[in-house]
């Protein structure tokens, strides 16, 4: 006779056993791309912390010279800080301690950072209850691994900034949520487009207050800090680098500008790259646009798939402004992670349509041969812009299906 409950043991032992390596699997991963396990050096040899140096040097030289420092010196190439006065505040802290314990203190920050996407993307995902939620995660980082990567090795501040917008919309207080958004917005102004979003999805108190502790912390925080009477100067010196990056945006090889005149077989600074990159960005924003009019709608709280629904709205706003930046190097793809955990949560449960499951794997395996097919640097930002396409279309078919489920019941 055969033991059922010992099968049922065996199998959740099994289980358990595959979770921890897999657990230990993503500390592992971490760890190598935040340190090269190469502690003797690490904290002690700047070029290794790369980006890092830059976090404790600008927010510095602001405050002492009440300038940017790039306006100052002319060194456009590598004094350029393009955050807003208030994120230069945010980051003086980490001018204060001695450098290797200023670096230890970043290097927790990103580590707790990527753990709380995880988080929060397990739980918004419905993975949270699955047996195969940290393999879910582990193929979503795998999956996302050269965007993650080479933000971990550069120490940039590309994981903090989704880290407090998927806290901030997972919270349940709203002034908390609409904290933890502004200081994002503030942080990177990739997080900008929140508010609308926000809005589009009747969440009106969020959105109002989130606009206004963005302003807030924009205004108040380096006006405090800096002095009232430098603010203007300082927010003169961010716009005139904003400016400069506009304008030397052929300079990126990674990005979309160069992918478009190498494709046309001309200077990137041509006309006819400009206006087929606008007309591509033009396209974008039209699908954007069809996601949110189209495929997605608001579901009530109450909704049985309101967490997914508002998982898939916010990994589309995450994309969003991506293709548009004049700054986009393959770092910022890094906020594809909670779209692919998203997108394999679903392919795994067995309660979505069998067509929908087979769509949302076909999509990780899309963009994983889209990763592989493209190796030239060249058309790098091309690349990503197909594998935003393809997650763009599997999350907007994931809506849809909702929004169906929503209208007939």
């Amino acid at each position: 006779m055969i033991d059922n409950s010992s099968i049922r043991d065996r199998h959740n032992r099994l289980w358990k056993i595959a979770n921890y390596a897999t657990f230990a699997g993503l500390i592992y991963f971490a760890l190598y791309y935040l340190t090269a396990f190469r502690f003797d050096v690490i904290f002690t040899d700047p070029p290794r912390q790369v980006d890092f140096t830059l976090w404790r040097f600008a927010p510095t030289y602001i405050l002492e010279h009440a300038r940017y420092p790039a306006v100052v010196t002319g060194d456009w190439e590598h004094a350029v800080f393009p955050y807003l006065p208030s994120a230069a505040v945010m980051m003086l802290p980490l001018s204060w301690p001695p450098p290797p314990v200023a670096f230890g203190m970043w290097l927790l920050i990103e580590a707790s950072a990527f753990a709380l996407v995880l988080w929060t993307a397990l739980r918004l995902s419905g993975a949270m209850h699955l047996q195969a939620r940290w393999l879910i995660a582990i193929a979503a980082v795998l999956l996302s691994e050269n965007s993650l990567g080479w933000d971990f090795c550069n120490h940039n501040t590309n994981i903090i900034y989704p880290a407090l917008v998927m806290v901030g919309i997972q919270t349940r207080r709203t002034w908390l949520g609409a904290l933890l958004l502004a200081l994002s917005i503030n942080l990177k102004l990739y997080s900008g487009l929140f508010p609308i979003v926000l809005a589009w999805r009747r969440e009106y108190a969020l959105a109002a207050a989130t606009c206004v502790l963005t302003v807030l912390i924009a205004v108040l925080l380096p006006a405090v800090v800096f002095g009232p009477s430098v603010f203007p100067q300082l927010a003169a010196d961010w716009i005139t680098q904003i400016r400069y990056s506009i304008a030397s945006q052929s300079g990126h090889t990674a990005s979309l500008i160069r992918s478009v005149a190498t494709l046309l077989a001309v200077d990137p600074g041509a006309v006819l790259s400009t206006v087929t990159l606008r007309t591509v960005q033009a396209a974008w924003l039209v699908l954007i646009a069809c996601y949110y009019v189209v495929a997605a709608r608001r579901q009530p709280a109450q909704a049985i798939h309101y967490d997914q629904a508002r998982l898939a709205d916010i990994c589309v706003a995450l994309i969003a402004p991506l293709p548009l930046s004049v700054w986009f190097i393959p770092y910022h793809a890094f906020v594809m992670l909670p779209a692919y955990m998203l997108l394999l949560s679903v392919a795994i449960v067995e309660e979505w349509p069998k067509w929908l499951r087979a769509t949302s794997a076909g999509a990780c395996i899309a963009g994983l041969i889209v990763r592989f097919a493209i190796p030239s640097w060249n058309y790098r930002g091309a690349m990503f812009l197909i594998s935003f396409v393809i997650l763009l279309s599997a999350l907007g078919t994931i809506r849809r299906v909702l929004t169906l489920r929503q209208t007939n019941t």
